[in-house]
């Protein structure tokens, strides 16, 4: 096993955390949606990581004070 830190990259990760409301699963396109075009989530979506399994409050007052 390889990590990272063993290749000798020099550049720190980057991370986007997009936060929206009433977002379901499946409206996004790299996820399914045939109706709502995603074009530039879509592109993120294959270079970098898919969460396919994630739990949120059903308010966003939680979700905020975890940031």
């Amino acid at each position: 096993m390889t990590s990272l830190a063993e290749i000798g990259t020099s550049r720190p990760p980057n991370f986007v955390v997009i936060f929206t409301d009433d977002l379901g699963y499946g409206d996004l396109g790299c996820y399914g949606s045939k109706t709502i075009k995603t074009p530039r989530i879509d592109g993120m979506a294959k270079e970098g990581v898919r969460f396919t399994h994630f739990y949120a409050q059903t308010v966003c007052g939680p979700s905020r004070a975890a940031l």
